[in-house]
């Protein structure tokens, strides 16, 4: 009788959990990206008619599906003229595939499982430069508030500034810097990589201001790229909805040359990261700062003078030079070193 109850009680243990089973969601141990879409107030309303709607792209750690772990994030954010998918594998960067190198350095116990958010700040000029403009709408509002609330709201992130990172490469590396000391409060790490326009605006000269003074229409994606990627940070940094096309250039051609117009350049010159250090001094002691730059890349410069200018204030930070220019050689620190810097700092 007791042989028969203890068959009974396994066969009833069996059939619940073959029906257990049977509704039980199926989960993956497999890293994956996700496409989301945020309809952005931030983005709404601009001049030149910028969708707000902005696609995300999510990367989800081995396990995400099958734990109720809360994970870190790190924000990156793009260079001018390409968009998210530039981190894995198409347009950009040597062909660096970021969600299988994510994989093997999460795999491997090099990093911590974490997230990564990928946001398209593309704009019809090319790039958003991650500036909060009229013209372009308010991109650093968009990644700072809007996206980082988004996130948090529908992912399991720790949401607190140590365990969010931001960063990102050329105009991506100068929109984390920028973003990070405005908002140590929200990030608590930094890693600009090959930044820009942390010095000089314009590091092309008089052919720059030609091509963009010249241009009939630079919002077509094959019009000049000097005189789109002008016309881009004067919508980001000089808007005037009163001058006839949404932004004021810094120099104007006039008599058969180019004549500087004081105001706007002062603007634009306003914008580096090197003129903002003084007002960001308490902000900046707050976040753990990596900047890296290749040794041929020629905003290394520019890079060395921001390096400088955060020492001259006492501001902690570290830096890295590594054998490469302006894109090659970033493929190898995005498949180790700065995950690896991430990891650390979420460990402080």
């Amino acid at each position: 009788m007791r042989r028969r109850r203890a068959g009974l009680t396994i066969g009833i243990l069996r059939t619940l959990l073959g029906l257990a089973l049977l509704v039980a969601p199926v989960t993956s141990t497999r890293a994956e990206i996700v496409r989301d879409l945020v309809d952005s107030k931030m983005i709404a309303g601009n001049l030149l008619g910028e969708s707000p709607k902005r696609e995300v792209l999510v990367y989800l750690p081995p396990q995400y599906e099958s734990s109720r772990q809360r994970y870190p994030v790190v924000y990156l954010l793009h260079s001018y003229g390409s968009g998210p998918d530039s981190w894995l594998g198409k347009d950009g960067y040597e062909g660096m595939d970021l969600e299988a190198e994510l994989d093997r350095l999460i795999r491997s116990g090099s990093i911590r499982p974490m997230i990564v958010v990928m946001p398209d700040a593309r704009t019809k000029l090319g790039g958003s430069w991650y500036t909060d403009s009229p013209a372009s709408g308010r991109w650093e509002s968009f990644i700072s508030e809007e996206l980082v609330g988004f996130i948090d709201s529908k992912y399991r992130t720790r949401a607190s500034r140590e365990f969010r990172g931001i960063a990102g490469q050329s105009m991506g590396g100068y929109g984390a810097l920028r973003i990070a000391m405005r908002h140590p409060d929200v990030f608590g790490s930094v890693l600009g990589m090959s930044a820009v326009n942390l010095v000089n605006p314009n590091p092309f000269g008089e052919a720059a201001w030609k091509a963009a003074n010249e241009s009939r229409d630079p919002f077509k994606p094959d019009a000049n790229l000097l005189a789109r990627l002008m016309w881009s940070k004067a919508a980001a940094f000089s808007p005037n909805p009163d001058s006839g096309r949404f932004a004021d250039l810094p120099f104007e051609k006039k008599d058969g040359g180019f004549v500087k117009r004081e105001d706007v350049w002062d603007r634009w010159l306003g914008e580096t990261l090197v003129r903002q250090v003084p007002a960001y001094v308490d902000e900046l002691k707050q976040l753990r700062i990596r900047l890296e730059a290749g040794n041929e890349d020629a905003a290394r410069n520019e890079m060395s003078a921001f390096a400088g200018a955060l020492s001259e204030k006492g501001i902690p930070f570290s830096m890295v030079v590594f054998e490469g220019g302006h894109v090659e050689g970033v493929r190898k620190r995005f498949e180790g070193p700065v995950f690896e810097f991430f990891e650390s700092a979420f460990s402080k």
